[in-house]
């Protein structure tokens, strides 16, 4: 049976040609592409034990694994490429494809000052707010803390210099709506300086193709293709292989139930993504549920076992990149993307079981999640623990297509709930939960919603006309402005209004009808996982490195911990360690 996955919302249809439309987000067929287009494998690989030996295996094929590739082919190095899916590019395909590179030389032709002093600031602040103290050595972070955000400051903007050098991708800075350089996702923050420019990503023909990660994997590898890169799909790696030393010289992968021996001359390399798809490790390690999300299905933290059986330090293991998911659309299609990033309408707002707000809705994706955790100790219950996502005509029509807005008739898709006034909204909410009992328990509206509803509505209304968000003060921020905001897709439109006084914010229709949205605490991946060093070596106690094993990406603890820098604070990590390990195989990083 052929899969195909729309290209706007990552639905995952099962058949021999895509759906007319999108069942979640209304786009039409020809936004699908068919997923084994992505994952041919090269007509010339035979399985004889001639090709089963190489300088550096690669395992994994998302941003982390083919830079790792890149690098060592681009050195002179032979490897081997092993990837569990039957398609190519991991949750880096899933992506926008931006990556976070402090100081990068595409700020430097813009003549943007990027220090590293502002720069260590700024990420040691977000990621150890509790630790984080200017005035003591290391910022007040422990010399591995700091030594891996200042390692991570001096090598990802010679990384990305590095693959424009050799050929694979130029970097470009990633502008808003406005033709500005985006901010940073906490600019806010007295540390961060408003320094612009930071979140790049790789140019291609179309910039505007929306599908920034399918872009940066597809020339990843027309560059492996061009330099014959052997690439082997279905290949789930199980287990390592060590020598006499104790140093890892393989690995062994499951092929068609067949196990099967890989050889390392100079090291194995990890980047094989987090655990969002493990129940038994996120039940271990998370005090609160992921739900959905944007991790491809094959991220089922392979490389924690793996590195557990060698003694690796494991690290972070609690954290995620958190995003909200849309609960229902993540039920009808669990291995698809069912995540809400940016909130980009003006007359919308988040309430909880309570119809209460309890967020500013326009702060970025990870650390508006968290707000789901946030535990009652007088009632003994998460208030927050699914929040639902209101809007009006204005935004539906405004914004029509940019998730979680429908790009049809909200009407046919079976995840929008539509009431024709509060009323009647939560009578509609309220039967949908009744009919989700056996996924989401016990959880159910408070009596008072309809009556807390209408007040939130209204004093949100007044905060609109006014401009001034008084609870929670959405639009006070660049990011919130500029980023989380941006110009309706309909055109011929004059936004802001003339009544307008705040972009960020507009009054929601008060006779409706009015649309829901049930959002669930989710993930784009975890991670957590081994800990490395600076050269991206897996560490054991006493940090000594396990010699020969190397990791890139969510499938080790990530040196940000919590934060999330700006877009990108993912992909840029990944493909900086990726590149590092393999130059440290080698012997030209020490």
């Amino acid at each position: 049976m052929r899969k195909w996955e729309c290209t706007v919302c990552g639905y995952i249809h099962e058949g021999e040609s895509p759906p007319d439309i999108c069942p979640v987000c209304g786009a039409s067929k020809d936004k699908f592409i068919l997923l084994e287009d992505n994952g041919k494998e090269s007509p010339e690989r035979t399985f004889t034990k001639e090709n089963k030996e190489a300088d550096i295996i690669v395992v994994g094929s998302g941003a982390a694994a083919l830079a790792a590739a890149t690098t060592a082919i681009a050195n002179n190095l032979s490897v081997i490429i092993l990837e569990k899916a039957n398609t190519l590019g991991g949750t880096t395909r899933r992506s926008g494809g931006r990556y976070w590179i402090p100081n990068n030389y595409c700020q430097k032709d813009a003549n943007i000052h990027d220090s590293k002093e502002d720069a260590l600031s700024y990420m040691a602040r977000y990621s150890f707010p509790s630790k984080f103290n200017k005035d003591l050595p290391n910022l007040g972070l422990s010399e591995y803390q700091y030594g891996m955000l200042e390692n991570y400051y001096n090598e990802s903007a010679p990384m990305i210099e590095y693959f424009k050098d050799i050929g694979v991708f130029e970097t470009v800075i990633d502008y808003d709506w406005q033709g500005k350089p985006h901010v940073d996702y906490m600019e806010n923050l007295p540390e961060n300086k408003g320094i612009l420019g930071r979140s790049v990503y790789a140019k291609t023909d179309n910039p505007n193709s929306g599908e920034g990660g399918k872009d940066l994997i597809n020339l990843f590898l027309k560059w492996l293709e061009n330099h014959n890169a052997d690439i082997r799909i279905g290949h789930r790696v199980i287990d390592t292989v060590s020598d006499a030393e104790g140093k890892i010289s393989g690995v062994i992968a499951e092929v068609n139930g067949i196990r099967e021996e890989f050889i390392a001359n100079k090291g194995v390399v990890f980047g094989t993504g987090g655990f969002s798809h493990n129940q038994d490790l996120l039940q271990r390690f998370h005090a609160h549920p992921l739900i959905g999300g944007c991790a491809v299905p094959t991220n089922t933290g392979d490389f924690v076992n793996i590195s557990q059986k060698l003694g690796a330090q494991l690290g972070n293991m609690t954290n995620a990149y958190r995003v909200q998911s849309m609960l229902e659309v993540y039920l009808a299609n669990p291995e698809g993307s069912s995540s809400t990033f940016y909130f980009v309408g003006d007359s919308f707002l988040e309430v909880n079981k309570y119809g209460k707000r309890v967020v500013n809705e326009k702060r970025n994706y990870n650390d508006r999640t968290q707000i789901h955790y946030v535990w009652d100790p007088v009632k003994g219950e998460y208030p927050n623990e699914y929040l639902f996502f209101i809007f009006d005509n204005r935004a539906l029509n405004y914004w029509m297509g940019f998730p979680p807005y429908p790009a049809g008739d909200p009407k046919t898709m079976k995840h929008i709930i539509v009431g024709e006034n509060i009323e009647d909204l939560t009578i509609q909410i309220k039967n949908r939960l009744n009919s989700l009992k056996d996924k989401i328990g016990n959880f159910s509206l408070e009596e008072d919603f309809t009556e807390n509803l209408s007040k939130t509505i209204k004093r949100f209304n007044e905060f609109a006309k006014n401009g001034k968000d008084l609870d929670f003060h959405r639009g006070e921020t660049n990011y919130e402005l500029n980023y989380a905001t941006m110009r309706p897709f309909i055109p011929n439109v004059k936004w802001p209004s003339e009544d307008q006084v705040n972009r960020a914010m507009y009054p929601l229709d008060e006779k409706g009808p009015y649309y829901g949205i049930i959002l669930a605490p989710g993930s784009l991946d975890t991670n957590g996982g081994p800990m490395i060093n600076k050269y991206g070596q897996v560490l054991r106690d006493y940090n000594n490195p396990i010699k020969g094993l190397y990791g890139a990406g969510n499938c080790v603890a990530s040196s940000g911990i919590n934060a999330y820098w700006g877009a990108g604070a993912t992909i840029g990590p990944a493909m900086t360690y990726g590149h590092l390990a393999v130059l440290h195989a080698a012997g030209l990083k020490k």
